[in-house]
């Protein structure tokens, strides 16, 4: 990738942040499905449909309700949805982990954030999930079944870090 693409994409990033309006209600939704994958090992589909119900009447219905998004903006949302949906489930079909409230949650997600925040978050909840293992597994000597834990934790985590980066800092 050249500077030029990573430009790009920072500027992407940073300019989603830059409204931080949705940046931040997005937390409330990123710690509730944390709070029930902790919990229940779930993330319900009712919270899933409710937050797709609250993206088309914010996103798509016309201005006095709405924001009026053209659908030549909503594309790109709509194909980072369906890649990070993609993404979670080949393992979870490799693996036979049960993530579908997981992947249905970050299709969601994906639409309201666009494709380079939610792949960004994507790479950090693999990173943090990948050094959450290591350190388990090798340092405190746990067995592998014992640090299996739910994916809605490290992506409100790397969410986070990525807020915290470009628009705090």
């Amino acid at each position: 990738m050249e500077i030029n693409q990573l430009h790009i994409v920072f500027n992407n990033i940073n300019s989603f942040f830059d409204t931080y309006r949705i940046s931040i209600l997005l937390l409330i939704p990123f710690l509730i499905a944390t709070y029930t994958d902790l919990k229940y090992m779930k993330i319900y589909n009712n919270f899933n449909l409710f937050l797709l119900i609250y993206f088309i009447v914010y996103f798509l219905l016309p201005e006095p309700i709405g924001m009026g998004m053209h659908f030549a903006l909503l594309w790109p949302r709509i194909f980072a949805s369906l890649i990070s949906m993609l993404i979670l489930l080949i393992p979870a079909m490799i693996l036979m982990h049960k993530m579908g409230g997981d992947i249905k949650f970050l299709g969601v997600i994906a639409l309201f954030t666009g494709p380079y925040v939610i792949i960004s978050t994507l790479i950090l909840a693999c990173i943090i999930n990948l050094i959450y293992f290591i350190i388990n597994i090798y340092l405190l000597k746990r067995d592998a079944k014992e640090t299996n834990k739910p994916f809605a934790p490290f992506l409100t985590i790397s969410y986070i870090i990525l807020f915290i980066i470009f628009f705090i800092v």
